[in-house]
């Protein structure tokens, strides 16, 4: 979706949320995607506010009918996280995502993209509540995983090796930063190119 189909997918999603919920019920699996699909739309319109209280219920009525463990209930309580993340609330993303993370570990693996992304969330939310000590681990393993399962010039394995050289400057250690914003630099380059925004950022 961009912001406009955002926009015009809203009332679309507000009516069958209502409809399904008289029709079908509450935890009928058909009036919670319509829920989350709703809460989604919501953080794409930049509404966060509107989105906390369905992401809260569709998690709770998840956690209820599929169980904590269930794909669907562990990308809800992401999605949770992430909206009270972009509300300046990291505190109470924090222990969401330090969930997510267990769980995905214990179901997924190590190695699973969806475990990779959780351990970045949850570092980046360390160094939000200014705990960049606690973040360095996950960063420093975040980064070897994704290395070693997505290859250095992937994306995501782009983005692990600029937040781990930020997470280096802000402990005040520039040396071990250096190389890591070097190397960042050098691939960034290559695969986008020396005019590319996240390039001319390294």
């Amino acid at each position: 979706y961009n912001g406009g189909q955002y926009k015009q997918a809203l009332p679309l999603l507000e009516k069958a949320l209502r409809l399904y919920t008289e029709t079908l019920g509450e935890k009928h699996p058909h009036t919670l995607t319509s829920l989350n699909n709703l809460a989604v739309t919501y953080d794409g319109l930049g509404r966060p506010t509107d989105a906390v209280p369905l992401h809260e219920k569709v998690l709770r009525l998840q956690t209820d009918t599929l169980g904590e463990k269930h794909p669907s209930t562990l990308l809800s309580l992401n999605n949770l996280a992430q909206t009270y993340y972009s509300l300046g609330r990291p505190a109470e993303a924090l222990p969401l995502l330090e969930k997510v993370l267990r769980l995905y570990t214990e179901t997924l693996g190590e190695k699973h993209p969806s475990t990779l992304m959780s351990l970045n969330n949850l570092a980046l939310t360390y160094a939000a509540l200014g705990r960049p000590a606690e973040a360095l681990p996950l960063l420093e393993k975040a980064l070897r995983l994704q290395t070693d399962t997505l290859g250095e010039k992937h994306p995501g394995t782009l983005a692990s090796l600029n937040n781990l050289a930020a997470t280096y400057d802000g402990l005040g250690r520039p040396a071990d930063a250096v190389p890591l914003h070097e190397k960042a630099l050098r691939l960034q380059t290559d695969t986008l190119g020396e005019k590319h925004p996240s390039t001319l950022l390294s």
